[in-house]
């Protein structure tokens, strides 16, 4: 004759009528801390946007100064610009 006692099993047991509630207090407890999670994920997700309208921008200050740093080389590559600016530098201090 098989007994429950060795088996580490308990017979469902029709005193413990509270065992039905069990899942709709789960579920709320689940879906109140999924609430409360719904800010933090939105405020990582304008994070991320705010980060990536930041890193647009720097590239574009970036392409930016390359240009002028590609036309100060021109300039300067040119040997009459760059024997007066050199002129201009010597007289300058000179004078102080």
């Amino acid at each position: 004759m098989a007994s429950s006692k060795g088996s580490g099993r308990k017979p469902p047991s029709r005193d413990r009528p509270h065992t039905h509630i069990v899942e709709p207090i789960s579920l709320l407890t689940t879906s109140t801390n999924i609430v409360r999670l719904c800010p933090t994920f939105m405020g990582f997700v304008n994070q991320a946007r705010n980060v990536d309208t930041s890193i647009h921008a720097l590239a574009a200050e970036i392409y930016s100064l390359s240009q002028v740093l590609g036309s100060m080389n021109e300039s300067l590559s040119d040997q009459s610009i760059s024997e007066v600016l050199l002129t201009r530098k010597l007289t300058t201090t000179d004078k102080h």
